[in-house]
């Protein structure tokens, strides 16, 4: 499909309307492609205050701002105990192991 849409966007303007829009935009014959008769479509839209087509055309561009995202992270940890009664075994034998 890309291919096809970069051959497709080279071809010569097929509509007689756009290629008069184009002229009357100063645009040169060998620049009257589909893919020039886009680009007109797309500033025509961002010129009559389509907001899309205007962000469209800055991310053309390369002008996109970039989206920033505030992150905090803690920079200490609190550890709190809580008293169980429960013991420290002192060797493997005192531990209760209930999975056997």
């Amino acid at each position: 499909m890309r291919e096809l849409c970069e051959i497709f966007g080279e071809l010569p303007i097929y509509s007689d309307k756009a290629k008069k829009l184009m002229e009357e935009m100063g645009i040169s014959p060998e620049d009257m492609t589909n893919k020039m008769a886009a680009v007109v479509g797309v500033f025509k839209k961002a010129a009559a205050g389509d907001v899309q087509a205007f962000n469209a055309i800055r991310d053309i561009l390369g002008e996109k701002p970039k989206d920033e995202v505030e992150s905090k992270v803690a920079t200490s940890v609190t550890v709190n105990y809580v008293k169980s009664g429960a013991k420290f075994a002192n060797s493997e034998d005192e531990v209760n192991d209930e999975r056997k």
